[in-house]
């Protein structure tokens, strides 16, 4: 996980002061980090309650993920603005969200959303092969998008 700085300003308005260098903007809301506040450690300074911020509900936040990579990520990687990298990453941010809106508990890191997922047609185990080496030629990234545009058509039902 990569940790930015935030003002007071961004959490209280749940907006990034700084320009993106895509449009649309790539980058999370400072909610999503808010979300999970309550499992860093804090090293610096007086603690935040999060509830004194407003954090979307993870269904309103999805429908924004969603949009974000069918959007942004996708047509930036296409484009190869991005590597796949980046692509694949958030595809595990948005199965996080997804399994967070049904109702599920998941763990914060690739193998905890993994292992939050028993089917094993969804698209995150083939983003898993990506992180693990198992695949890696341009063939299976041209499949993975196929089935990644796919799966968040499926999601926007």
């Amino acid at each position: 996980m990569i940790v930015v700085p935030l003002s007071l300003w961004e959490l209280e308005h749940n907006k990034l002061f700084t320009k993106s260098d895509h449009t649309p903007d790539l980058r999370a809301k400072p909610d999503r980090f808010l979300k999970k506040l309550n499992e860093y450690k804090l090293i610096y300074g007086n603690p935040l309650d999060p509830a004194k911020f407003l954090i979307r509900e993870d269904k309103h936040a999805l429908e924004e993920e969603i949009k974000r990579v069918r959007d942004g990520y996708i047509p930036a990687y296409e484009s190869r603005k991005i590597d796949f990298s980046p692509l694949l990453k958030e595809v595990f941010w948005l199965v996080e969200l997804e399994q967070n809106a049904k109702g599920n508990k998941v763990g914060h890191s690739f193998e905890g959303i993994v292992g939050a997922v028993n089917d094993k047609n969804h698209i995150i185990h083939d983003a898993f092969k990506f992180r693990t080496g198992k695949y890696k030629t341009e063939a299976d990234k041209k499949a993975f998008i196929i089935k990644l545009k796919k799966y968040l058509s499926d999601l926007e039902r």
